[in-house]
């Protein structure tokens, strides 16, 4: 039964990267996994998709930075583009976290 992907109304992508090929039996649970957190019926479905990026954990240190979250959307063929400062982040960053001791 194929459904016309027009006359579902919610679609989830569901993007999984790894800096490796995922075995079968990896790849397997994870869409088991993420495909139960989806309500599928007649107008909801999931779409999922595996990329590698082998230089995923390079360019990473403790704090991740908003270059390495902009490479994993350009690897997955996002156009969204991060347009915050890492100054306007960290004022962010600090209001959150003095928010939560509050």
């Amino acid at each position: 039964m194929k459904e016309d992907i027009h006359d579902i109304v919610n679609v989830f992508k569901i993007y999984i990267l790894t800096d490796e090929p995922l075995g079968r039996d990896e790849s397997i649970m994870l869409r088991q996994f993420f495909g139960n957190l989806v309500d599928n019926s007649s107008i909801t479905n999931f779409i999922i998709q595996e990329f590698v990026q082998k230089d995923l954990y390079e360019h990473v240190d403790d704090s991740w930075d908003i270059k390495s979250y902009q490479r994993m959307l350009e690897k997955v063929g996002s156009s969204l583009k991060f347009n915050l400062s890492m100054k306007k982040i960290g004022a962010i960053y600090r209001k959150v976290k003095l928010n939560l001791i509050e």
